[in-house]
């Protein structure tokens, strides 16, 4: 089942003392991943809403529209773990899969600064 929320996608982020509001939070984690986009030179359009499903989908048609040579740089770029689920590009739902553990790489990376800024 997809995570609806940031609580489901990283776990921490329940215990965290912020006066950040899960809507501002969503914006930092899209904002984190258009940087590290940015950051390659690459461009990804602004979302409609900041809901977890929609920053998904429109994720999915990113790295769909994204030039094969690209991707292996902008996953190291998003610094995606080794010990992430195995991937298999040949599978039906690659794509979805991997823009889920990106979200949740990028939810990670604001999560550890907001944690250890206090």
């Amino acid at each position: 089942m997809a995570p609806s929320n940031l609580h489901q996608l990283v776990p921490q982020f329940s215990a965290l003392r912020t006066e950040l509001s899960m809507h501002e939070l969503l914006q930092a984690v899209w904002a984190q991943l258009e940087k590290d986009i940015h950051a390659l030179g690459l461009f990804i359009s602004s979302v409609d809403g900041l809901e977890l499903p929609i920053m998904h989908k429109h994720l999915v048609i990113f790295l769909r529209e994204l030039a094969p040579g690209s991707l292996p740089e902008f996953l190291y770029r998003v610094d995606l773990p080794e010990t992430s689920e195995v991937l298999d590009p040949s599978t039906e739902d690659f794509f979805e899969n991997l823009a889920w553990q990106i979200l949740r790489r990028e939810a990670l990376k604001v999560y550890f600064r907001l944690h250890y800024a206090g």
